[in-house]
C-alpha cells in the first residue's frame, strides 16, 4: 500500500507542479459562475440591441435556463478540457521513460494505473464539486431554488460521465505515444457516441446519455429509473477501459 500511495503522491504533486489542478478547478469554477449569468442576463442584454419598434417576445429567465446552460457548457467546452488536460497521463511517462525506475523498485504495473485513475477521480471530483457550488449558489440567488434529490441525482451524471473521459485516456496512452493520439482516441469515442444520437433506442444505452438525457430528467420527462440501465453500462465500461490499460500496460515494454 505505501508504495501505491508514495506514486499517487507523486502524481499529487506533478499536478500542482503543472498547473493541471489549479487549470481544471479556475475553468470549471469559470462554467460554474457564468451559466446562471448568462441564463439571467442574456434576455436583457438582448432587449438593449434590439432596434426601437421591432416587436420580440423574450421570455422571462427562469431556473431551468441556468441549468440548460451549465450542463451545455460542461458537456460541450468542459468535457474536451477534461480530455486535454489528462490526454498526457500515460504517453508523456512513456515517451519520457520516468516509470522504468519506479518500477524497477518493485511497483506493480496494475498500481500505476490505479494511481493514475485514482488522482483523475480526485481532481475532477474537486474541480466538479467547487464548478457546482458555484452554479448552485448564483442559481439560488437568483430563483431562490431549493436542493432536491433529483438535483442530487443530477449532479452525478456529469461526473460519471467525467470519469468515462478519464479511463479514455488511460487506454489512449496505452495506444499511442503521443498526447495528441489520446486526445484523438478520446474525441473519437465520444463523437461515435454522439452519432448515437441518430438511433434513439442505442443512445439510450450509451454513456454519452447522461449528458443527452440531463434535460428530460430535469424536467421530469422520465422518471430516474429510466436512466438505471445507462448508469450500471457506464460503470461496467470504465472498469473494462481500467482493466484493458493495465492488459497493455503488462505487456509493453519500458
Amino acid at each position: 500500500m505505501k508504495p501505491f500511495l508514495g506514486f499517487l503522491k507523486k502524481e499529487w504533486k506533478e499536478s500542482l507542479r503543472t498547473y493541471k489542478f489549479f487549470i481544471l478547478v479556475l475553468s470549471f469554477s469559470i462554467f460554474g459562475i457564468i451559466s446562471p449569468l448568462t441564463a439571467k442576463f442574456t434576455p436583457q442584454l438582448i432587449e438593449n440591441f434590439i432596434p426601437d419598434g421591432f416587436l420580440m417576445n423574450i421570455p422571462e429567465p427562469v431556473a431551468m435556463n441556468s441549468w440548460i446552460q451549465y450542463i451545455k457548457n460542461i458537456s460541450q467546452i468542459g468535457m474536451f478540457l477534461l480530455a486535454l488536460l489528462f490526454s498526457g497521463q500515460m504517453s508523456q511517462e512513456l515517451l519520457n521513460h520516468r516509470l522504468t525506475m519506479i518500477l524497477a523498485k518493485g511497483l506493480p504495473r496494475y498500481k500505476v494505473i490505479l494511481a493514475k485513475f485514482t488522482l483523475g477521480v480526485i481532481l475532477w471530483t474537486i474541480a466538479y464539486g467547487i464548478s457546482y457550488l458555484w452554479f448552485f449558489g448564483y442559481t439560488k440567488y437568483f430563483w431562490d431554488i431549493n436542493l432536491t434529490p433529483r438535483m442530487v441525482m443530477l449532479l452525478f451524471l456529469p461526473w460519471l460521465f467525467g470519469l468515462s473521459v478519464i479511463t479514455s485516456n488511460l487506454l489512449g496512452g496505452m495506444l499511442s505515444p503521443s498526447n495528441y493520439g489520446s486526445l484523438l482516441f478520446t474525441s473519437i469515442l465520444i463523437l461515435f457516441q454522439f452519432l448515437g444520437k441518430l438511433f434513439p433506442k442505442v443512445v439510450r444505452y450509451l454513456p454519452i446519455n447522461l449528458l443527452l438525457g440531463f434535460i428530460p430528467l430535469l424536467k421530469r420527462e422520465f422518471p430516474l429509473s429510466e436512466y438505471f440501465p445507462v448508469l450500471g453500462i457506464t460503470v461496467f465500461y470504465i472498469i473494462f477501459m481500467l482493466l484493458l490499460s493495465i492488459l497493455l500496460f503488462h505487456r509493453k515494454e519500458m
